[in-house]
């Protein structure tokens, strides 16, 4: 299992390597810490042998960026660098991804964003448009040394099996507890008890619709905006957010919608955004964790 991490900028690109490290730790996954420059640049394929080019201008040259990289992964995980030409940085983490059959990307929030710890730049927009895998972003001082909880964020619009799938997998696969969650805006008062009551039984079946052995809790919060909603919800260092790809994603790429974006502008957590195709990967890595469960279970 490989997880294609961008280092860009040392602040934005810790953030990613810690989340990395975070989510990567309990599954015995690999990280390959990519570089993209543009194709204009000046360009060495003889990397790390040869340093592409020297410091100019203060910027640091990618092989000085790599080792700083590399040296925020502990030992016990495995990592690799790479230096990249594309056209932009997502088009390289996309092609990387691909080529190394990855199964995630991870990048760090933009540092532009003066109010919330999330700050959606141009190369987490363009992934979360264009990724044909999850992509997971970090956000701003991400210091998390583990995931211990992930909260699947579960809705009535297509696109919520895939992220029950992908929690139930990932939960699996990492011993740790599954929480389902809705966040509902809701400005007029009198919808609220038929709101909740919808969404307390829509939890409620998906819960059930769940093995028996998995750990899952149930949790609603309302607030006049997705933003008051998150507010109004308790969060603990090590949880982890799934959300679907939007309805408007064309075929298996991901596309991060409305309510994903509002979540971002409040949320303290890192957020991973699915798409639709996930359920058939998910299945796949949720049959192999409950083998490792039986296993462990019926062991002398």
């Amino acid at each position: 299992m490989r997880y294609v991490v961008g280092y860009g900028a040392a602040d934005t690109g810790a953030d990613a390597v810690a989340l990395a490290v975070a989510i990567a730790r309990a599954q015995s996954a690999s990280l390959d810490i990519v570089h993209v420059r543009r194709r204009s640049e000046p360009f060495n394929p003889s990397y790390p042998e040869q340093d592409p080019g020297a410091e100019r201008g203060g910027r640091p040259s990618a092989r000085t960026l790599l080792e700083h990289a590399r040296a925020l992964v502990p030992d016990d995980i495995e990592v690799r660098t790479h230096v990249r030409a594309a056209s932009s940085f997502a088009e390289g983490l996309m092609a990387t991804a691909q080529q190394l059959d990855a199964e995630l990307i991870v990048v760090g929030a933009a540092s532009s964003g003066l109010w919330s710890r999330f700050s959606v730049g141009t190369v987490a927009n363009h992934l979360l448009h264009a990724s044909a895998i999850p992509v997971a972003l970090a956000p701003r001082g991400y210091d998390a040394p583990r995931v211990t909880r992930i909260s699947a964020a579960i809705g009535s619009r297509p696109g919520a099996q895939a992220v029950l799938d992908t929690g139930l997998a990932a939960a699996a696969r990492r011993r740790v507890r599954l929480r389902l969650i809705s966040l509902l805006a809701l400005g007029n008062v009198k919808d609220r008890p038929e709101a909740r009551r919808h969404t307390q039984q829509m939890l409620d079946e998906a819960a059930h619709a769940l093995p028996a052995r998995a750990r899952v809790d149930t949790a609603i919060a309302t607030g006049k905006t997705i933003e008051n909603a998150i507010d109004r919800m308790t969060w603990e260092p090590g949880d982890l957010v799934l959300v679907g790809s939007s309805r408007l994603a064309h075929g298996n790429r991901l596309f991060m919608g409305s309510t994903a974006s509002k979540m971002l502008r409040t949320l303290p957590v890192p957020m991973i955004v699915v798409p639709k195709s996930a359920s058939a990967l998910a299945a796949g890595v949720l049959a192999d964790a409950t083998e490792d469960v039986t296993a462990e279970d019926t062991a002398p």
